[in-house]
């Protein structure tokens, strides 16, 4: 599978695969699709599209909001790709912060809200996830 320029405006989020058929699951606006990228790879790919390279996005961010960990990774102004989780939790989610319009609790986890009333419940404490969205906001005025 390989990513389109079209492809990129819409994606709301990507989040590794709990079936054995396929490795991702990359949500967009309008539809589904599975990929049997992996996650690493399919960012890169993506990155690839914008001519950034993944590792020195993160270190730019990383240096511009002092986080070392789970940064952000601009690709535009429109595609800013945050993990929630870490590289070796079992499922991992990057979210595409610019599609997010709110976020609220959900027990113990955090229910994300997109247009279209997808949403999108990711295990981790809503003030966790607030911070990060702040992050990645603040990195969208900085950059």
């Amino acid at each position: 599978m390989t990513v389109t320029q079209p492809q990129y405006e819409n994606i709301l989020y990507i989040k590794s695969s709990e079936s054995l058929e396929h490795q991702l699951v990359i949500q967009h606006l309008t539809h589904e699709q599975q990929s049997q990228l992996s996650m690493k790879q399919f960012i890169d790919q993506l990155a690839y599209q914008f001519q950034r390279d993944v590792r020195t996005q993160q270190k730019i961010a990383s240096e511009t909001l002092k986080v070392h960990q789970m940064i952000p990774i601009f690709l535009s102004k429109s595609l800013i790709l945050c993990p929630l989780q870490s590289q070796r939790a079992a499922i991992q989610y990057y979210i595409n912060v610019t599609h997010v319009i709110a976020a609220s609790s959900h027990q113990q986890d955090t229910r994300i809200h997109f247009n279209n009333n997808l949403s999108l419940i990711v295990p981790m404490p809503l003030n966790q996830f607030v911070r990060k969205w702040k992050d990645a906001y603040l990195l969208t005025a900085l950059m």
